[in-house]
């Protein structure tokens, strides 16, 4: 995962795409629990996304987080602008 913002490592620590499934699915259940071990955000496909957090305040930064992240993907490549990623080196993290 490429980090373009550094808030990104204070809040995104891996994101995980979860396979459409049909909603309220035992499906959808076993493998959003399968993936949420793993990972602290999920994309579900054609469903939207999953934060998991050990406070609202945390998984609410999450979500915000991302969506930044998600705009400004979208907007960039819309522009065609190249995203240069950080380099981990040229930053501290908590």
């Amino acid at each position: 995962m490429n980090i373009l913002i550094t808030e990104h490592t204070d809040h995104c620590k891996k994101i995980e795409r979860v396979p459409y499934q049909h909603p309220g699915s035992i499906e959808l259940a076993l493998e959003v629990g399968k993936r949420i071990k793993d990972a602290d955000i999920l994309l579900l496909e054609n469903h939207g996304v999953l934060c998991a957090g050990c406070s609202i305040q945390e998984v609410i930064n999450k979500t915000q987080t991302f969506e930044f992240l998600s705009k400004l993907t979208v907007f960039s490549k819309s522009a065609n602008i190249e995203l240069k990623p950080i380099v981990k080196k040229n930053f501290t993290t908590n």
